[in-house]
């Protein structure tokens, strides 16, 4: 029977653990160990499922070394580092050193927060985000997602009035070919009633931008 006399000091975390593990979930296990018995180190525990470690289980072998290695008694505590159960689950782990009075180590607060699920998430996301390297260089399309059709016509427009200053009717008759080329390019005349909304935005005849159309083409 272990008859260990645990610091008093120590004994007033206890609350501590409980607390934690019922705020950061199940996922997530809090133990407080007394670093003078580390042969049953444990004291307090919450969700020890993840671990399958329990009130009177052994300090880790990291734990040892932390205890033995000066450089880290130096430290607050060891923060954000990985580790592996024996089943394989992904652990990131955090211990936080408890002192005495007089500046010693008597105790490790450690957290254990299981994420092998959130890396798997994570992982699929990737995946889902994943671009193919071929097109790492394309850069992104603002793509226009129009109701009806006359919400085309109006975007493209719209966005070639914003290229162009304005007003398209205030155009030369050069730049006003230049415009037709460029809404050619972008499909627009594919779009029926496309060439009449044009016709009124530039105070052209139908017959004149085709003109122009046809002047396009004729370079190609």
């Amino acid at each position: 029977m272990n008859k260990h006399k645990t610091p008093a000091e120590l004994l007033s975390y206890k609350g501590l653990v409980a607390g934690l593990g019922e705020i950061l979930g199940k996922d997530c296990e809090v133990l407080l160990h007394d670093v003078s018995n580390p042969e049953h180190s444990i004291i307090a525990c919450a969700n020890a499922h993840v671990s399958g470690r329990g009130v009177g289980s052994p300090m880790t072998d990291f734990g040892l070394r932390m205890l033995k290695d000066p450089e880290y008694r130096k430290l607050t505590g060891v923060y954000n580092y990985r580790a592996r159960t024996d089943d394989g689950r992904l652990l990131k782990c955090g211990v936080c050193f408890i002192r005495d009075s007089l500046g010693e180590v008597i105790g490790f607060l450690c957290i254990n927060m299981d994420i092998t699920k959130i890396s798997a998430a994570r992982e699929a996301l990737d995946e889902f985000f994943r671009i193919d390297p071929a097109n790492a260089g394309v850069p992104e399309y603002r793509e226009h997602f129009s109701k009806d059709v006359d919400d085309v016509v109006s975007g493209s427009i719209a966005a070639i009035k914003k290229e162009w200053g304005g007003d398209l009717s205030a155009l030369t008759r050069s730049d006003k070919v230049k415009v037709v080329a460029r809404l050619d390019g972008m499909g627009f005349f594919l779009v029926k009633g496309a060439m009449e909304r044009l016709s009124e935005e530039m105070k052209k005849s139908k017959f004149t931008l085709y003109a122009y159309l046809r002047s396009v083409h004729s370079k190609e």
